[in-house]
């Protein structure tokens, strides 16, 4: 007995929702994909400058938080060559505040300490030694360290375990662009803070990023407050010298005190700066605004707003293949047709802009920037005329 299978049948309609369906979907996961691998290269977050200075943004702060700044605590040391020569001198955090910050803060009942100061290889001080023992036997305390490819080098290995990465992707027009907390797949000072503190985690499966079972971003785009942007025309920072001014105004049980249940960060708040949308941020305060993300699970991916988009991307993608001259008539070119002054401004305006409004509302709304150029660059190649027949009808 032969069994006949009667094909399915797909409406035109149908098959067009899918196609458009699945365009939407190739685009949102080019987005995660180049977002989260190559944000430095489709990164247009200089468009954002404008809207920050009009709309309120980001009023998150934290306060579990306390900065001292060695920016001016500053000695001359000599640099030594690979055969341990001379080779001229530079200026370094001083070692011995650091010691003396560290004499108080091990009797402190701090939550965690972070300290962003450079210990080079080829740099060293009378004091490196019981320094570095000081950092490796205290609890919760970790150090920046940098690239290889940098040509950073620590200056003793045996700090490695106190170290995390604290390096940040920039490019050429709008400086910092996000917040790596996997840095060739090793834990950035975000990462290892969100795991000693919070028992989270961000892990890498292939291409994809997940934190604690959800899918998210590990180059994270970071938002910031006017508190947080350094004033072009003010020399100094909010925060004081710690050698200079702290150590000298505030006794031993007033900064055990300040560091009471507090997150320490040790750094340069003045010469330590990046170029953001916003403005100059501290490198310092990155680190600690890429964790509060972690921690307030701004990292994962939104599915609220991974289901608008898709939507948007659909309805776009439906519109160009669908509504253009000689297809057949469907709603969207129904309604073109009944408001021929919104299809002129859309044509005239053309989809980029749509993309850039739609990327200052989720800048605005959801707190997060998309890169519209991949999107932009889809709908133009949808939008290219089959054929010179085509262009021709589309410009009469």
């Amino acid at each position: 007995m032969k069994i006949l299978l009667k094909p399915i049948h797909i409406s035109p309609t149908l098959r067009r929702i899918f196609i458009s369906a699945g365009i939407a979907f190739g685009i949102i996961l080019a987005e995660y994909l180049l977002g989260n691998w190559f944000n430095f290269l489709f990164d247009d977050s200089s468009l954002l400058s404008v809207v920050h200075s009009i709309l309120p943004q980001y009023n998150d702060e934290e306060d579990d938080v306390v900065f001292f700044n060695v920016g001016f605590d500053k000695q001359l040391v000599a640099v030594r060559d690979e055969f341990g020569d001379s080779i001229g001198n530079t200026a370094i955090t001083d070692r011995s505040v650091l010691m003396k910050f560290l004499d108080i803060a091990e009797r402190a009942d701090y939550r965690y300490i972070f300290l962003d100061v450079r210990f080079e290889e080829g740099v060293k001080t009378d004091i490196d030694s019981l320094l570095f023992q000081k950092i490796k036997g205290m609890p919760r305390v970790v150090i920046s360290t940098h690239s290889q490819a940098g040509g950073y080098q620590i200056a003793d290995s045996s700090l490695l375990p106190k170290a995390a990465f604290a390096d940040y992707f920039s490019t050429y027009f709008s400086g910092f662009t996000s917040y790596s907390y996997l840095q060739d797949d090793k834990e950035s000072v975000a990462l290892r803070l969100f795991r000693d503190l919070d028992g989270g985690d961000v892990v890498r499966r292939g291409p994809l990023f997940f934190s604690n079972g959800r899918l998210c971003n590990n180059m994270q785009f970071l938002m910031f407050r006017d508190e947080d942007i350094l004033d072009p025309e003010t020399p100094l920072s909010k925060y004081p010298p710690f050698g200079g001014e702290v150590l000298n105004v505030n006794s031993e049980d007033e900064l055990l005190y300040q560091m009471k249940g507090k997150i320490v960060v040790v750094g340069d708040m003045d010469n330590d700066t990046h170029t953001t949308y916003a403005g100059n941020v501290q490198g310092p305060l990155l680190n600690i605004r890429a964790y509060d993300y972690l921690r307030k699970g701004r990292h994962c991916l939104n599915p609220f707003t991974m289901i608008l988009l898709f939507v948007v991307y659909a309805s776009i993608s439906f519109s160009i293949l669908y509504s253009r001259p000689g297809s057949n008539p469907g709603i969207i070119r129904n309604q073109m047709l009944r408001h021929p002054l919104l299809s002129f401004f859309c044509l005239a305006l053309g989809w980029s802009f749509v993309l850039f409004v739609l990327k200052i509302l989720f800048f605005s709304i959801f707190k997060t920037s998309i890169l519209i150029a991949i999107p932009s660059t889809v709908f133009s190649i949808l939008s290219m005329p089959n054929n010179y027949i085509d262009f021709r009808k589309e410009l009469c």
